[in-house]
């Protein structure tokens, strides 16, 4: 039997470091049947990571990574084989599968869990933050420039923190502590009661980001690499907001999870784009200069929309999936328009939605404040 490679290529981002090894077990059928070749020479994003990495799976530091990868590329190739060995690296397909066995009854997904000893080591973090015994937080990630600088045609993923103050000052009124996460490029946030700042803390640890993040009461974040974690250990529920594009989002497997949207400005109408008009191949790009080029301003979610969907999310957390749906009726109307668009797969082109789409929920109240988002021409 050949050995299976599962090359992972990005382990300088946070995101690939969790999101690659969980997708490759499902698509493999388990952790023995492949080995994860790393380089032996890229920084790695998070040693934590790494840890849970070597705790579940076979990974190697490999010496010829990179004329692994320079025959993958040359070949323009996810997956090689040679005489001996199958060689694979991340793509949609992996991300595919996992959805479509999501769907299975049977199905039961490997999580990470932490040891007796990490969770130990966690309560003892949060006594030295000041956290009180008993309390709850909210976990937030916001996406900025800094950690990627090089990255400049992703800028239309960032977003700016202060939007999110007013939903973090209601918060802690509700009497939750806020735990934001990130790094010392971010902009600091200013002083409140029990919003700790942890890039900025000197209890800041790669274990603190992923066990305080996985143990907050929900998690807020944005589309980036820590949005990737929830999935792997199965919480928290996840309120994602400021994503571009469908594709960029449905990280998530809970009832609870819910998403807000840029919105797309067209010059050229003149107005913003409904939903399913953003979805039409040509419009969403990986490419800040795209939007430029195609006439579109992409429109940060307000202070407003933010603090709303916070309040959705604190009143669904105790609601079965029936309840949830039946407080959704927009939400039901948006996906028979997506049902209804991808009717028209075959006139306008590939595949729009991946099969995810069940946990697929946009904040109710935003639709309800920005009606131009549904397409009424669709039903």
């Amino acid at each position: 039997m050949k050995k299976k490679y599962f090359i992972l290529q990005n382990v300088n981002r946070i995101g690939h470091l969790f999101m690659e090894p969980f997708f490759a077990n499902v698509f493999f059928g388990g952790p023995d049947k492949f080995t994860i070749g790393i380089s032996p020479s890229i920084p790695i994003a998070n040693q934590f990571a790494l840890e849970l990495m070597n705790r579940h799976y076979d990974v190697m530091a490999m010496n010829d990574y990179n004329e692994v990868v320079t025959l993958l590329n040359n070949n323009n190739a996810l997956h090689i084989k040679t005489d001996t060995t199958e060689i694979y690296r991340f793509g949609d397909y992996l991300r595919k599968s996992y959805y479509e066995l999501l769907h299975q009854p049977n199905f039961s997904p490997f999580h990470y869990e932490f040891t007796p000893e990490e969770n130990k080591k966690g309560e003892k973090l949060k006594k030295k933050l000041g956290i009180p015994k008993g309390a709850s937080w909210i976990c937030l990630h916001n996406r900025e420039p800094g950690y990627l600088p090089s990255l400049t045609y992703h800028s239309y993923r960032d977003a700016n923190i202060m939007n999110f103050i007013p939903a973090i000052n209601y918060l802690v009124d509700t009497g939750f502590w806020i735990v934001r996460i990130g790094d010392t490029t971010m902009t600091p946030l200013p002083e409140i009661k029990q919003v700790i700042d942890l890039p900025f803390n000197e209890y800041r640890t790669d274990f603190a980001d992923i066990w305080l993040l996985v143990n907050s009461y929900f998690y807020i974040a944005t589309g980036s690499g820590p949005y990737s974690i929830p999935v792997t250990f199965g919480k928290p529920p996840m309120l994602c907001v400021n994503l571009i594009g469908v594709r960029s989002g449905l990280h998530g497997t809970d009832d609870r999870d819910t998403y807000l949207y840029k919105m797309l400005y067209s010059k050229k109408v003149n107005r913003m784009l409904s939903f399913p008009e953003m979805m039409y191949p040509g419009v969403i790009s990986v490419f800040a200069d795209d939007y430029k080029k195609r006439g579109l301003d992409v429109i940060e979610n307000s202070s407003e929309d933010i603090l709303n969907a916070v309040i959705e999310m604190l009143e669904n957390m105790d609601k079965t999936p029936e309840d949830i749906q039946k407080a959704s009726p927009l939400n039901q109307k948006i996906k028979h328009q997506i049902a209804k668009m991808q009717l028209c797969e075959d006139i306008i082109g590939g595949e729009l939605l991946p099969p995810s789409i069940k946990y697929f929920r946009l904040a109710e109240s935003f639709l309800e404040a920005h009606p131009e988002i549904l397409d009424d021409s669709l039903g």
